[in-house]
Parts: structure tokens; sequence; C-alpha cells
């Protein structure tokens, strides 16, 4: 099962280095987009982005999370799927599963945190719920997959100073009981380690800028 994840292309800052890299790889089964895939809010780049896609290795599945700069009060999310339509599956703190070489892959996608906050206690109080709609979400996927990615916009790993990586509090609670085939996240622009591993679950960052190119990655059928 091939699998290519990008995230951050930033249309139309990247998409020169995007457009480049797909002609590089072979045709994904699946295609990952990990956040950010416009920038700041520019929403009529997200047909240049899906057309890209299209005309290099045709219509394959496409499965998108939100990233801090994919939309605005302006231009809200509605709108975003309104352009898209149903080319791109839009996960939204949601799952899809995905028919694939004949298996069956689930995607869960964890998008932003929208709520407004004004303290810590609320802060966390907030995490603390979606780690468990979150958790829930992810052991009903697993029971029905043969595979389960976790697709999100920002890192879920901190390291620790010992130089190990490890799930942050919230993000932790999610995987503890069900552990994910693969995690794929964007928005670390800046980094040179862009593949740890925290447990058994491999982690990637996919970010555009860090990798500067598309991340292919592959599951056992």
């Amino acid at each position: 099962m091939r699998i290519a994840a990008v995230g951050d292309i930033h249309s139309p800052r990247f998409l020169p280095i995007f457009e480049r890299s797909l002609r590089e790889i072979e045709t994904p089964d699946i295609f990952l987009l990990a956040g950010d895939i416009v920038n700041r809010g520019k929403i009529d780049e997200y047909p240049v982005v899906i057309d890209t896609i299209d005309s290099t290795h045709g219509k394959i599945p496409i499965a998108a999370c939100f990233g801090n700069e994919d939309y605005n009060e302006l231009y809200p999310e509605s709108r975003v799927r309104d352009l898209v339509g149903n080319r791109v599956v839009f996960l939204d703190n949601s799952t899809q599963l995905f028919s694939i070489r004949g298996s069956t892959l689930g995607v869960i996608g964890i998008s932003i945190i929208n709520e407004k906050v004004k303290d810590i206690p609320s802060i966390r109080v907030v995490f603390e719920e979606r780690a468990r709609m979150l958790s829930e979400l992810l052991q009903e996927l697993a029971a029905v997959s043969d595979n389960t990615i976790i697709l999100s916009h920002f890192r879920p790993v901190e390291d620790t100073l010992s130089g190990q990586s490890a799930f942050s509090w919230w993000f932790g609670e999610i995987v503890k009981v069900t552990k994910p085939s693969l995690i794929v996240h964007g928005h670390v622009h800046n980094s040179t380690k862009n593949r740890v591993m925290v447990e058994s679950t491999p982690v990637y960052n996919v970010a555009l800028p860090a990798v500067g190119s598309i991340t292919e990655l592959s599951l056992m059928e």
C-alpha cells in the first residue's frame, strides 16, 4: 500500500516544490494532506493543488486535515468544503475508511482547536475532552481496519530531557490503548529529524519546507 503525504504546501508559496516532487514519486494509492495546504486562507489555491495532483497521478483518494492557515473568518471552513466538493475528504476530528489493494485503511484526522479559551485550566479541559473523543474514535476505527493512520497538522510529540521522544500528555491518551500504524503531521518547517519512533509507532513530519519533497510511505497489505 503506497501512501504519499505532505503538509505545509502553503500554496502558492511552495507550489513549485510540490509540483516538482509530484513528478518524482510513484503514483500512490492514497494522498494525505497534513494541513496548511494554502497560504493564509487563500482558498482559491485549493483547486490549484488538487488539479496538480490529478494532472500528474490521476484521481486517487485524497484525505486531509485542516491547518492553522487553511481558512479564516472571511473564508470559513464551510467555504473550503464547498470549493473542493467530494474530491477531498476533510477529516475534522473524524474518521474515514478506504479500501485499498484488498485491505482496509482507517484514517483519523485531527484538526486545529477552534475553541476560544482564556486560561490554562480551560485549555486543559478542552484538550482532555478532545483526547477522550478521539481515543474512542480511534478504538472504533481500529476494530474495523487492517491499518490505522492518525493525520494531524500539529506535532503530537515532544522531546524529553533524555533526548527521547514522547507523546504530548493529551495525545498519549489517544494512542495508549490502540496503537496506530502510522502518525503523520506537518507544521514544523525547520525540523532536521523528520521520523521518530514513539513506543512502537512511527511518527513522520511531512512538512514540505522541512523535508523538501513529498514523503512516500508504505504499509503491509
